[in-house]
């Protein structure tokens, strides 16, 4: 914890500082701090997440970073389910959640959810004019489908 802490600050005083370095060289800063981190990798960031991948490149004058997530289908749903009912009030199971999860609705729903989650860290990385992130979340059991989100 207390390295993800320490990551943190870093990722947030070059994000402030940015400006001033060459998107290259911030990339590469980028790069070199999750080639560090890949070493920990799975790296549990909540109940249900692990960072599995993440890198850091260059394309086009933009720094494209990369994080790919594994996710922890079954809590999920459990937790979905604790909490909630059918029209009727009756108690909704995995299998009606993984309808819903795999329906428009229920996908973008969740997404939705997924980009309201997204780190400050990150958030504040990609309001950089060079930066470009991907997030990438796959669920372990691929009952659900993968979730990609880009910030700009």
């Amino acid at each position: 914890m207390k390295m993800r802490s320490a990551l943190i600050a870093v990722i947030m005083f070059l994000a402030t500082t940015a400006q001033a370095v060459e998107a290259p060289k911030f990339c590469e800063v980028i790069a070199s701090d999750l080639d560090e981190m890949s070493e920990q990798f799975p790296l549990q960031t909540d109940m249900v997440t692990h960072l599995i991948d993440g890198s850091a490149f260059m394309e086009e004058n933009q720094c494209v970073i990369l994080y790919h997530y594994l996710l922890d289908e079954k809590q999920i749903l459990e937790y979905a389910a604790a909490g909630a009912q059918d029209a009727s009030g009756q108690s909704v199971g995995e299998e009606q959640l993984l309808r819903y999860y795999n329906s428009a609705e229920g996908w973008f729903s969740l997404r939705d959810g997924m980009i309201a989650s997204v780190p400050e860290a990150i958030q504040t990385i990609a309001e950089l004019p060079f930066v470009t992130v991907h997030l990438l979340y796959q669920f372990d059991r691929n009952g659900i489908k993968p979730i990609e989100i880009t910030l700009e």
